[in-house]
This record gives structure tokens, C-alpha cells and sequence, in this order.
């Protein structure tokens, strides 16, 4: 073989090597990335052109493209535009380099675009380099638009109403197309006026009392109701009669007693009792005694009492008896201590206290607890002692101003202000103590080790 014909033969396995190398396929993303992760890629293989020539073997191709970094925003309304802020796509050539470029809106493939209904959706990403174009994409969920509540108030913001009334309250709310997910209806006295779970409302005893309306946890509308008696003959016209004569008693709102003077020098007796005794008392003579008083009294009389929390609405009832113990006057009054007024503190999602200002020159104290308290509040007044407060609630007042953390989420503050040296109550309220809900993170780490998705969604950082 002569070196010419040597020659001719080495060149033609040269040419075939090379050839055979520039028909190697460039490779997909289905090739590229692990099929474990979540985000896709492909490429359109009608665009793609194979290497036809010997220059080609030293060209860089585009090969594959993946999300490296999720957009900031992936929860939308129907009604919002698609922002790729903070997103980041990651491209790979032939010759295995890499480059990490932002999202923006040029990459976003509007013919695939479809966020119009609810639910989880797919915003598609195409990038271009020379006449190669991949696609890939990323998952983003639409929910409905939802009206957020302004401000509620009452129809009825106060109201003079009898005694054994009832009427309804309606709730306005701002703007009329809000979206209402709860109301939970309240009275700071129920022995006054109650209020059932529509808003209607029954007037029971004489006072004041103030109705709420709490909506979605952190609006509250509040009506004063002054209840007034109705209008009847009075004890002291009734029994005044057959020579027995009256004694004009009251009770101040602090429970003092006053009036209670004998009238013909005779010794007073007292009760205290739970219902009017009206028409006993109008049925009394001369000739009645003490025993005959007592028949009708659940407790029988005796010394003049001390009047306590608990006594509140039941009736004093006091009668002068001459030396056989016999009648000679009576009194009757019911006892209607000062209400207690409501604290309007607050409690912050992230456990701060606030508006907690004594404002009768007492002191604060604190007692987290198990369950709501609103019934037990409405029973106090202002003879209520703390040790009474305590057995109400189950638990133990502190002058120690709490700090609230994730164990007491579910749980209960009770605030009360106690005045006459921290003896009796003069405010008191509870609140439920709520936190803000922590965010999930969606991670994923690709074949080269890269962590995505670990962007802080709050103002903390990523541990």
C-alpha cells in the first residue's frame, strides 16, 4: 500500500467519527432532572436542530431549564396578574455550564395562561436561545376574592326599655358585602338583660347592661340597654294597713342600708330572701307575730345583715316586733348593687396585651385560665371580693402582668381591677388568646445539591 492510498483511508475514518458525533440528540429536560421533583421541562423538538456540519461540534447548546427559585407571590384572585418577582430560572448548555437568570415577564407563556377559575394551576416559563425554545413550569393557586370587613355597629345603639321586654338587634356591617364568618353575642349582666345566639334580647330586672355583638374575632358592636321597673303599687302602699305600719329601707349600690329606724320603739329583725314577699307582708296585722313572718321566709329573721355580692336583686325584708313579738311595722326593698364595668383590653396575635389602664384607682390582676368566664362576670358587683373572683374562675390572681406565649393559645385572660385595698372588684373582662398561624416552607433540593424554595415568608430567616 503506497503512502497516497494511506493517506485517503485515514482521512475517511476521521470524517465518519466526527459525523457519528455531531448526530448525538441534544438532551431534554425529561433526561436532564430527577423525575422525583415537582417541576417539569421540555423541548420543542420542532425547533431543535441537529449539528450538520464540523463547525457545529464546538458550538454550546441549550439544553434543559428548571425553576431554581419559586416567584414570591403563588396565591392569587381571579382577578390578579401573574408576578414573577423573586423567581429564578436555572439554564443548562451541552457542555454542562450553568447559568441562573431572574424571571421576568418575557419569560411567561401567555397562550398557556389560565387562572380564571379556582383551584391549583400551571404558569408555564419559555425561554429562547438561538433556535432552541424550552418550556418549563410552576404550580400557583387561585381562591375566591373575599370582601374584608371595615366596621360593624348596632341599628339600636341605646335603648330605655320595661322590665320582661324583648326585642331584636341587627348587626350593619361595612362594606354590606363583606364576608361574615362568625358572631358571637354577649351581656355584661344576664340577671339584667340576655341575649340569645339571633340577637334577641329579654329585659329581666332593673339596671343597666350592655349588649355585644363580637364579629370574626376582632370587631365588636355594643348597645346600652337601660332596663326600667315596671310601674306597680309599692311595698310601702300595700302594707300600710290594718295598724301595721311601714318602714321606708333602702339599699345604696355599695349595699348599704339606710331608713331602717324603728317606728313605735320596738327591736328590728331582718331576711333576706330570694323572691317579693308583697302580698305576705300586705296580709300582716297587730295581731301577727314573728312566727308567723317566718312561715313565709326561707331564712328567718334575725340581726341586721352584712350585704354581699351574692345578695344582689334578692329583696331585704325588715320588721319591727313589739315586747310579745308581735308586728308593729315592716319594710321590704330589693338590693340592687352597683354593676361592675367591662374591661375593653386587647390581646394582639402575637400575645400583646394592651388598653389595660385601671381607671378606679385599684390595681390589675391577671389569672390565665382554661375556659371563658363571661357567665361568672356577669354575676359580679361591687361587693364581688377576690377570693369569691377566684372560685369563679378556677384559678389564681396575680398582680404579675403576664407574657403570652404559644402555650396559652386556646386559653383564657382574666383581667380584674380590684379598689378598697384590692378587696372588692371595680372591672373585670376575659379574652381568648389567639396567635397568628405559622407559614409552611416548600423545599426541594436538585442532583447538584441545591436547596430551593427557602425564601423566609415573614420577617424572620430560614434556619
Amino acid at each position: 500500500m503506497n503512502f497516497k492510498k494511506f493517506s485517503r483511508i485515514i482521512k475517511t475514518l476521521i470524517i465518519l467519527v466526527l459525523v457519528t458525533s455531531c448526530n448525538v440528540s441534544p438532551t431534554t429536560s425529561s433526561g436532564f432532572f430527577d423525575s422525583s421533583t415537582s417541576l417539569t421541562t421540555r423541548a420543542d423538538s420542532s425547533i431543535i436542530t441537529k449539528p450538520t456540519d464540523l463547525v457545529s461540534i464546538n458550538k454550546k447548546i441549550l439544553t434543559a431549564i428548571e425553576i431554581s427559585k419559586l416567584p414570591s407571590k403563588l396565591e392569587y384572585t381571579s382577578n390578579e396578574s401573574i408576578a414573577l418577582n423573586g423567581g429564578e430560572l436555572r439554564v443548562v448548555y451541552s457542555d454542562y455550564s450553568v447559568r441562573y437568570l431572574p424571571l421576568n415577564d418575557t419569560m411567561l407563556d401567555v397562550n398557556r395562561l389560565n387562572i380564571s377559575t379556582l383551584g391549583t394551576k400551571n404558569v408555564f416559563i419559555k425561554y429562547q436561545e438561538n433556535d432552541i425554545t424550552l418550556y418549563t413550569s410552576f404550580q400557583v393557586k387561585v381562591i375566591p376574592f373575599i370582601v374584608k370587613l371595615a366596621s360593624v355597629e348596632f341599628d339600636i345603639k341605646s335603648l330605655e326599655i320595661y322590665q320582661n321586654q324583648s326585642f331584636e338587634l341587627n348587626v350593619l356591617i361595612d362594606p354590606l358585602n363583606a364576608k361574615i364568618e362568625s358572631i358571637v353575642w354577649s351581656s355584661s349582666n344576664n340577671l339584667i338583660a340576655k341575649v340569645d345566639s339571633n340577637g334577641y334580647v329579654t329585659t329581666l330586672n332593673p339596671g343597666k347592661a350592655f349588649i355585644s355583638a363580637r364579629v370574626n374575632s376582632n370587631f365588636t358592636a355594643v348597645s346600652e340597654i337601660n332596663v326600667i321597673p315596671v310601674e306597680i303599687e309599692s311595698v310601702n302602699e300595700i302594707v300600710n294597713f290594718n295598724n301595721v305600719d311601714t318602714i321606708a329601707i333602702s339599699v345604696s349600690n355599695f349595699g348599704s342600708i339606710s331608713g331602717d329606724t324603728p317606728t313605735n320603739g320596738g327591736t328590728l329583725k331582718y331576711s333576706i330572701s330570694q323572691t317579693s314577699k308583697t302580698s305576705q307582708l300586705a296580709s300582716l296585722t297587730e295581731m301577727s307575730t314573728e312566727s308567723d313572718v317566718n312561715s313565709f321566709l326561707t331564712t328567718p329573721l334575725g340581726v341586721k345583715p352584712t350585704i354581699v355580692a351574692t345578695d344582689n336583686q334578692k329583696y331585704l325584708i325588715v320588721v319591727e316586733l313589739d315586747n310579745n313579738s308581735n308586728v308593729i311595722a315592716v319594710g321590704q326593698e330589693q338590693i340592687g348593687l352597683q354593676d361592675i364595668i367591662g374591661y375593653t383590653f386587647g390581646i394582639t396575635s402575637f400575645g400583646v396585651i394592651g388598653d389595660d389602664t385601671p381607671l378606679h384607682g385599684g390595681r390589675n390582676w391577671y389569672a390565665i385560665v382554661n375556659s371563658n368566664n363571661q357567665a361568672a362576670i356577669a354575676t359580679w358587683n361591687m361587693l364581688t371580693t377576690k377570693s369569691e373572683i377566684e372560685a369563679d374562675i378556677n384559678g389564681t390572681l396575680s398582680l404579675n402582668k403576664p407574657t403570652l406565649d404559644y402555650t396559652h393559645v386556646g386559653k383564657y385572660l382574666v383581667i380584674v381591677e380590684l379598689y378598697d385595698n384590692d378587696s372588692k372588684v371595680a372591672m373585670a373582662d376575659d379574652r381568648l388568646i389567639v396567635s397568628t398561624d405559622i407559614y409552611n416552607l416548600n423545599i426541594s433540593v436538585n442532583d447538584s445539591a441545591v436547596i430551593s424554595g427557602n425564601t423566609s415568608q415573614t420577617s424572620g430567616s430560614s434556619l
